[in-house]
């Protein structure tokens, strides 16, 4: 996000450098393409005031993420900060809880008297402002590179493929997905049923493998490259996001972004921009049978399809280009001056 964000800014004409404590080659290439500056500063987490005099060069700054606590506080006493906040609550990730007992100093609003602090989505504010009650400005969305293919939108006439994207975990709920995909297929639809992520050796998922064991309809893949993802995406016709929280959801854009039929919980941030049966699904989060009812509605109505394909691409049009992330940022760069 923060790469994104660099490069939308970029675009507008601003002298933009990304600092972070570290960063691997591949990042670093691909950003060295979009000629964008990058600083490497492995004390950035834990900075002391002596230590930031450099960022006085600057005249705004976004501090990304919730774990760079200690960062805000002290570069909002010298300069105009924009605070952007990501994490998931405390039943999913540790940061709160830990970093709070880390920099217990930071506990108080107090520290953050001057930083305009902005969510990406209202399930990131809500997480935070158990914390921070009322403490978020507004909301800041991403945005993503427009990679999308000029080819015409069709519904396939074939297998319709399905696929879930990210790490295979508990929170991101491949096991969901599998259950459903199999009630599918004891039905003897024409579907197929991809896994895209990577897997590691833990209980989850080896269940996970046990669970696909001899199913060809249902595959794993493993981890793909950004390459390989996005020659991947013209063969899947719909996109799930079956995550029992996601404050965004970066796979749901990114079928918005190719026109795909997109299905996610109510569970993710993104589930704001949907409405249902128009631009794409919305389904219960941790129920197998909702999910199930979707993706069989899907199957059933591919005459449908088209418009809702065409209604996701428009929603990413008009919500997520680095061009509106762009926008967002200017609006906020105002208020943070005018503050």
């Amino acid at each position: 996000m923060a790469f994104h964000s660099a490069k939308a800014l970029k675009e507008r004409g601003y002298e933009v450098w990304l600092a972070t404590p570290k960063i691997n080659q591949k990042l670093l290439y691909e950003i060295g393409k979009e000629l964008i500056n990058v600083a490497v500063c492995p004390a950035l987490p834990y900075v002391s005031e002596i230590e930031m005099h450099w960022i006085k060069a600057f005249d705004k700054v976004v501090v990304n993420v919730y774990p760079m606590v200690a960062t805000a506080a002290i570069i909002s006493k010298v300069r105009p900060i924009i605070w952007w906040i990501h994490e998931p609550s405390e039943k999913y990730d540790n940061f709160y809880s830990t970093l709070r007992c880390w920099y217990h100093k930071y506990a108080s609003l107090k520290d953050f008297s001057s930083a305009y602090i902005v969510a990406v989505s209202n399930i990131a504010k809500r997480n935070f402002e158990k914390y921070y009650p009322g403490r978020i400005n507004s909301i800041l969305t991403f945005g993503i590179p427009d990679e999308a293919d000029n080819l015409p939108i069709a519904v396939n006439n074939g297998k319709l493929v399905f696929a879930i994207i990210g790490s295979v975990k508990e929170l991101k709920g491949q096991q969901i997905f599998v259950e459903a995909a199999l009630r599918i297929l004891d039905e003897h639809y024409s579907a197929e049923f991809v896994i895209i992520g990577n897997y590691s050796k833990d209980e989850y998922s080896k269940e996970l493998q046990d669970s696909i064991l001899n199913i060809s309809e249902i595959k794993l893949t493993g981890n793909l490259t950004r390459t390989e993802l996005k020659a991947t995406f013209n063969g899947i016709d719909v996109v799930v996001c079956a995550s029992l929280e996601e404050t965004m959801s970066l796979t749901i854009a990114e079928g918005m972004m190719h026109g795909k039929i997109c299905i996610t919980t109510d569970a993710t941030g993104i589930a704001d921009y949907i409405s249902n049966g128009k631009n794409g699904f919305v389904c219960q989060v941790g129920s197998v049978e909702s999910l199930y009812k979707t993706m069989k509605w899907v199957l059933d109505h591919r005459d449908e399809l088209a418009v809702i394909k065409e209604n996701a691409r428009k929603t990413y049009e008009k919500h997520f280009t680095l061009d509106v992330l762009a926008d967002r940022f200017e609006k906020a760069f105002e208020a943070i001056e005018e503050n």
